[in-house]
């Protein structure tokens, strides 16, 4: 497999699950924003900066616009310039699709060449001002579809495995940053308890990863700021958690690492499944 194609087929689930993420970031931040009391800096600022995309947020429209929340969902829902938008992401994973169109499915390029073709409708955009909510979460059903049909209607040979690469790093990657934004809620050995608004935050940040059910399943911990980071961070069956994304990234890498090996391997250690 030339370069390119692996590259692009890197991206495209890159692109994807960084759609899912920000519509997901979106859609559970501004209902937290509605029913809970924030100091202005924490309001939307936490979400440019999950999205790197601070810097330039501030650049194009000044510093005091930080605080402003439409603005800011529009920016990460709409900006054609940012690739980490939703429209942005959805965009590049098109047309990383487009340009590997004879090694995916036919299913996965109408899977997201119908999530670009309704972003660009303009029953869309009314629905983005009427029913937020509902958009948000109509973008995350299209993204779990577009990964159901790629596990089940491509060949699980190299383009599958640089597909799987992208996602799995995407996932760690964007854990990782999510929780670095609260890592001084977790600095000290303080015995007070965390107030409410953290309890929030954290139970946020689990819903942000569809992490809430799985948590409360797994650990025996009550809520708090070290039993979540703990579980997103080293949770082994957890696909959003960090060392899970690490591990099946390295799985990948140690195929291409050793090609010869094409058959189906074990991995005890962490899942017990053939891969």
């Amino acid at each position: 497999m030339i370069s390119r194609v692996a590259e692009s087929c890197y991206w495209l689930m890159r692109y994807m699950e960084r759609c899912d993420t920000m519509a997901r970031l979106l859609r559970v931040h501004s209902g937290m924003v509605l029913d809970t009391v924030l100091p202005a800096d924490r309001r939307w600022r936490p979400l440019l900066i999950v999205a790197g995309e601070e810097p330039d947020f501030e650049e194009r429209f000044g510093p005091d616009a930080i605080t402003d929340g439409e603005l800011v969902q529009q920016y990460l829902t709409w900006d054609e310039s940012s690739p980490t938008s939703i429209y942005g992401a959805t965009q590049a994973a098109r047309e990383n699709a487009r340009t590997v169109r004879e090694t995916i499915s036919l299913e996965m390029w109408n899977a997201v060449n119908s999530l670009w073709l309704w972003l660009a409708e303009d029953e869309t955009r009314e629905m983005y001002h009427s029913e937020r909510e509902a958009f948000y979460h109509h973008v995350n059903d299209r993204c779990h579809l577009f990964r159901g049909v790629w596990q089940s209607t491509v060949l699980h040979e190299e383009p599958f495995h640089f597909m799987r690469l992208g996602l799995n790093l995407e996932r760690a990657g964007q854990t990782a940053r999510i929780l670095d934004l609260h890592h001084h809620a977790l600095s000290g050995e303080s015995t007070v308890p965390e107030a409410a608004v953290d309890a929030v935050e954290w139970i946020a940040i689990l819903r942000t990863r569809y992490a809430y059910e799985p948590f409360f399943k797994k650990m025996r911990t009550a809520l708090g700021g070290r039993g979540v980071a703990e579980f997103l961070l080293k949770e082994e069956s957890f696909p959003t958690s960090v060392m899970y994304g690490v591990t099946r990234a390295q799985l990948c890498l140690e195929r291409r690492t050793h090609p010869s090996d094409s058959g189906p391997r074990t991995c005890y250690t962490h899942c017990g499944a053939r891969w």
